[in-house]
């Protein structure tokens, strides 16, 4: 029985009327030119695709989280390079539509492929088209060739096919402690690559290399990343390239060490290199850090005494004060001379007029 009307919620409705329940046709695809040089500068190729729907239309429009109209909202695809590690993306929306309307139309927009991209021969390796009641077609390289349309894209002049190579990685600090606030890892990584590199280019359509690190909690449940870029301000092309971002844990992350889940850099030319822990492990550099958890403070008062004791084996911790946790400089050391009875150290502080609070800081 349906759970939800164990409890006496309806888990089901009715549609009546007219259905769409049939995918959108692709009249005809087309691209100009089928041969371009790369080696001294993108080069875009324009694509035209005639779009057909029977009764919903193609999908015309669709928002993201934000509200932000998609760009790509009723057909796109990709072609591979010849190794398959370089991809060209294609999409077309209704802002590409210069024909007909949603049951009928032809769509067209431009895709640049990057200069120092793989030579040799591009081929389509997908094409996706829905409608606005989310019926796809998908049509793959061998099914777009039975059905006559063009899937060859031939690249020539200089390329660029090497992956970029990590040669160093830092993290500083190693060891913080996030139960009081957000803590902040400065994370650096040393990048080298052959010819295409890092850096943002106008030509490039803004687009750069980068370096994405992440990593994951004792518990495998919490995970935190980041992306490392050459700046903005520098539109020019790195092949040896020191970037820097910094990795902020929230406050009450989870206690422990945190290892390195997987390492990806991309350069110019979308070459990737992914690194996993051992990967990177194996070239000698650092793939942890230590989120520390204090330890627990007990309080009892007795006598006009106020008796603070943590666990012996907290080492390195020492005791603060305040009548106003709001104010950071309101903090003091406790200067009483602590001691030790068993597996507690205790703090012995007269109990002073008004609200007291305590912290342990290392």
């Amino acid at each position: 029985m349906n759970r939800k009307s164990v409890i006496g919620v309806s888990a089901q409705f009715n549609v009546t009327g007219l259905s769409d329940s049939m995918p959108p046709e692709v009249v005809s695809f087309s691209f100009s030119p089928d041969t371009v040089d790369a080696g001294s500068s993108n080069r875009q190729i324009s694509i035209a695709v005639r779009l057909r729907d029977d009764r919903s239309g193609l999908a015309d429009a669709g928002y993201d989280q934000y509200g932000r109209p998609l760009y790509y909202t009723c057909a796109y695809g990709a072609f591979r390079s010849p190794s398959g590690r370089q991809v060209l993306p294609i999409g077309f929306g209704v802002y590409h539509r210069t024909n007909g309307d949603s049951l009928d139309g032809t769509y067209t927009n431009g895709a640049d492929l990057l200069q120092f991209c793989e030579p040799g021969i591009w081929s389509l390796d997908y094409f996706y088209a829905v409608d606005a009641v989310g019926n796809r077609a998908l049509f793959y390289n061998g099914q777009l060739l039975a059905r006559g349309f063009p899937v060859n894209l031939t690249g020539t002049g200089l390329g660029d096919t090497n992956t970029p190579l990590l040669t160093g990685f830092s993290l500083a600090p190693t060891n913080i402690n996030t139960t009081y606030s957000p803590q902040s890892i400065q994370v650096t990584a040393h990048v080298t690559d052959d010819l295409s590199g890092f850096g943002f280019l106008p030509s490039n359509g803004g687009r750069a290399g980068f370096v994405s690190a992440n990593f994951v909690s004792p518990s495998g449940r919490q995970l935190s990343g980041l992306t490392l870029q050459p700046p903005f301000q520098t539109p020019v092309v790195l092949l040896d390239s020191t970037l820097t971002n910094t990795l902020t844990l929230p406050r009450y992350s989870e206690p422990g060490l945190w290892l390195l889940r997987s390492v990806v850099i991309m350069d110019n030319a979308v070459n990737q290199r992914p690194l996993d822990l051992a990967a990177v492990r194996a070239l000698g550099l650092p793939v942890s850090f230590t989120v520390e958890e204090f330890p627990p403070l007990r309080l009892a008062i007795s006598g006009g005494i106020a008796y603070v004791s943590r666990p012996a084996n907290a080492i390195g911790f020492k005791l603060q004060t305040s009548a106003d946790c709001s104010n950071p400089a309101a903090w003091s050391d406790v200067s009483a001379r602590p001691l030790e009875f068993g597996e507690e150290i205790v703090l012995a502080s007269p109990v002073e007029a008004g609200p007291r609070l305590y912290r342990l800081i290392k």
